[in-house]
């Protein structure tokens, strides 16, 4: 291949880096925007947020004259704080702010947006918006989590972008230092890259490089002639052998096909009576004035829930797998559906010693499936039930911006380990520890709850967090999806 052909590759592959980078910190700014959604909390409470998100360092609050809000310019400051209000001034970020506009790249006035500025060990990042009142809410980055973020997009060191090729990317910062690089060429010390490319905004001041080995440029042919006859003997072979499969497995198939019928019929025919047991519970429990009898019906009350939320949870899984899950997007009050389900554990968490607390702060009704909700909220409460109760405390947070309402389930229990966080999501998975001797359950809970936020145009995923365990759960405030 010519020094030309190099090039044009090689900026293809750094372009294509740069829309992944765009595309994770447009998910990063649908975060952060649910941060600044701090208008009407206290200081304490900013303080809180400031202390417990790694990717923030400092929130901040300005008003329609340019002053601060937060942090209070006459009150007590952290030393955090007094050292932003001091880089603030130097920079002047109220007015800049107010401009719409970044000292390493002037953009017109705007809603929102990043803005960098350049400080002893090199860039830093913060991100604002503008509200109709005339404030201006944003979130100061923590520098380290920030490039954290960003280099956990990026491939394993070892990874080279064409296998055909030995080749190097280098992730630059501001003052030519290495962040990070990847590929398997080592290029020599005056070696120059074949191509460079600066990342857009606010990435800007930072550079990717690419070097390639030239040396190994052969004709495809002659390099994988050989290798290319083998596999066309092996794929020969392995059509043969999938044939052999197939007609085994078919049985096989069809007999599970029987078992997961009988299963979901199963499961419908529970329900009219776990129904009318749920009923009769209720209606006692009204009538009963001895307290030690009440208990026994609250027990009764609260088991059938929880066989109802195990048999919902299978009958979803069924419908999600056969894609025939309906949905019936409705107006909700998501704090309305948190303290409803809330509620519906409030017995058997005061049994296991678990304090919750209920943070609700998204007032504004949202167009969504309001069971599904309920059953994602249902499932995480039920496993911190099992599996955190040692931790004695639950917490159910909700916030909201223009376009998504977020909902965080903390606990504090043993959390998950890091080996384990990729796959708790996949169905019929369980950790194998002795957290779980002894805990009754499918293991489709978490695998049906993320279905069902992908189902209603959002997300499910596992935060970062020791001790304990955050889930965070992202709804569109206005999902527009086909109903089925």
């Amino acid at each position: 291949m010519t020094v030309e052909g190099y090039s044009i590759l090689a900026h293809k592959q750094l372009q294509e880096i740069d829309r992944l980078l765009q595309t994770h910190l447009r998910g990063l700014e649908t975060e952060l925007e649910t941060y600044e959604n701090i208008i009407g909390l206290d200081a304490e409470e900013l303080r809180r947020i400031s202390r417990n998100t790694r990717i923030v360092s400092q929130l901040f609050v300005i008003d329609g004259e340019n002053e601060y809000v937060f942090p209070p310019q006459n009150g007590e400051l952290s030393a955090k704080e007094a050292e932003f209000l001091e880089t603030s001034k130097e920079l002047e970020l109220p007015l800049i702010l107010g401009a719409g506009a970044s000292q390493a790249e002037p953009v017109p006035a705007q809603s929102s947006g990043w803005y960098t500025w350049f400080l002893n060990e090199g860039v830093h990042f913060l991100h604002w918006q503008s509200r109709a009142d005339g404030y201006r809410t944003g979130v100061v980055i923590d520098r380290i989590a920030f490039i954290s973020r960003i280099l956990g997009v990026l491939p394993d060191s070892d990874f080279s972008v064409q296998d055909e090729y030995k080749s190097r990317v280098v992730l630059t910062d501001a003052r030519g230092g290495v962040l990070y690089q990847w590929g398997l060429y080592s290029p020599g010390i005056d070696e120059q890259p074949v191509a460079v490319t600066a990342l857009t905004r606010p990435l800007a001041a930072w550079r990717l490089q690419m070097y390639f080995d030239s040396e190994t440029d052969l004709p495809f042919f002659s390099r994988y002639g050989a290798l290319l006859t083998g596999i066309a003997a092996g794929v020969a072979v392995v059509i043969l052998i999938a044939v052999y499969f197939y007609r085994e497995n078919k049985k096989i198939v069809e007999d599970a096909l029987q078992k997961v019928s009988f299963v979901n019929q199963v499961s419908h025919e529970l329900r009219t009576p776990l129904t009318n047991i749920r009923l009769y519970s209720e209606m006692i429990l009204e009538k009963l004035t001895d307290e030690k009898e009440k208990d026994r019906a609250r027990v009764v009350l609260s088991e059938s829930e929880r066989l109802s939320r195990m048999i919902t949870n299978v009958l979803s899984f069924s419908r999600i797998g056969r894609n025939k899950l309906s949905l019936k997007l409705a107006e909700t009050n998501v704090d309305d559906t948190i303290r409803r389900v809330a509620e519906s554990f409030a017995l058997s968490l005061k049994n296991k010693s678990i304090r919750i607390s209920l943070k609700c702060s998204a007032p504004s009704s949202v167009k969504t499936d309001a069971d599904c909700v309920e059953q994602i909220l249902s499932n995480l409460i039920g496993n911190v039930e099992k599996y955190a109760s040692s931790g004695g405390y639950l917490e159910i947070e909700s916030l909201q911006n223009r376009r998504f309402t977020v909902i965080y389930v903390r606990d504090r229990g043993p959390g998950i380990p890091p080996g384990e966080r990729k796959r708790i999501f996949e169905p019929f998975y369980r950790i194998s520890n002795k957290l779980n001797d002894g805990v009754s359950g499918t293991g489709i809970g978490l695998a049906v709850s993320r279905s069902l936020a992908e189902k209603i145009g959002g997300s499910l995923t596992l935060e970062e967090n020791w001790p304990g365990a955050v889930f965070k759960l992202e709804i569109p405030n206005d999902a527009t999806l086909e109903e089925g």
